[in-house]
């Protein structure tokens, strides 16, 4: 059960990190929009329709696979340990 809850605690540290990942994207792509220059235009259009939906795709798996852990279920269980 240590190993489940360290690898609980690994996946939401992961996660954590993700988040903040995300929100940097999002204020960056902000930011390049108020600029307005042209090229800072298509920077933003690629952070926010790329990059911004994969970091938020694997907030969601993560979230997924610890609450798989949690629950015992599909990747959650612990592997037989072999004498």
């Amino acid at each position: 059960m240590a190993d489940v809850t360290h690898a609980i605690e690994q996946l939401e540290r992961i996660k954590r990190d993700l988040e903040i990942a995300h929100a940097a994207v999002v204020v960056a792509a902000a930011a390049l929009l108020r600029q307005r220059a042209e090229q800072d235009e298509e920077i933003a259009a690629v952070l926010r329709h790329c990059a911004a939906p994969r970091l938020f795709e694997q907030i969601d798996r993560i979230d997924e696979l610890a609450a798989a852990l949690r629950a015992g279920g599909p990747g959650g269980e612990e592997p037989s340990r072999t004498q």
